[in-house]
This record gives C-alpha cells, structure tokens and sequence, in this order.
C-alpha cells in the first residue's frame, strides 16, 4: 500500500516535540484519503500519545491532534477533544484546496461532530435498526 510504510515511520516520529504538529498535519492528510489504514496502526501507545497531545503546551500540536483524533473516529478520545473545545488559539489547516485558520476549539467541535456521528452509526448497527 502507498501509505502503509509512511504511516509506521510517521507514528515514530511523533516522540519528538518538535516535529509533533508536521507529524500530526501528515498523518490526518493520510486519514482524510485511508482512515483504515492509520486507524490499524494507531494503537496502544500511539493512540495514548495523540490523546496526550491535545494538552500539549503548542496549539498548533492540540489542534491538529483533535483534528487527527475526529478524522479517524476514535470515540475513545472524545473526552479528551472535548476538554479543548473552548481553546480559542488559531492554526492554518489546509481545506478544500486552501490554507485557512481555524481555532483550536472549531477543530475539536469537528472533531466531536464527528465522533458523535460515528458513535450514532454504531448504535444504530448494534440495535439492528
């Protein structure tokens, strides 16, 4: 798979402060294309380490966490987005074809939006409506 062997050596790299916010940028363009496939390797202490991040002292670090977190629809870090959803500090994302700013608290009210859909789906598939 293109992505696959990126993805192991980008989850290496997120041990790194400095290059956390790139890190978290490239993982969340890969799971806008394959959610799947960065879902399976976000596990354990991966999965742990972006949830830390959204406390992380850089907004640039905490707003792309929560983006990352909601695009791959771990409704397990919903908790955690949801403590940064009033986090007014902007970030530059790049949406639709164009860099724009976003707060930290408009990308984890995505975020949740997000994993409320998801955790609805599921609701809905396990009660077999």
């Amino acid at each position: 798979d293109l992505f696959g062997g990126y993805v192991s050596h980008l989850l290496r790299l997120l041990g790194d402060q400095l290059l956390q916010p790139q890190v978290l940028r490239a993982l969340g363009r890969v799971a806008l294309a394959r959610p799947d496939l960065v879902r399976s390797r976000v596990t354990g202490r991966g999965l742990s380490l972006i949830v830390s991040l959204t406390h992380s002292a850089d907004p640039q670090t905490r707003g792309y966490a929560a983006w990352l977190l909601g695009s791959l629809g771990l409704t397990e870090a919903r908790e955690a987005v949801a403590e940064i959803r009033g986090q007014g500090e902007e970030i530059e994302i790049y949406e639709e074809g164009r860099i724009i700013k976003k707060t930290i608290g408009q990308l984890a009210t995505e975020a949740l939006e997000k994993l409320e859909k998801i955790e609805q789906k599921r609701q809905t598939c396990s009660s077999g409506i």
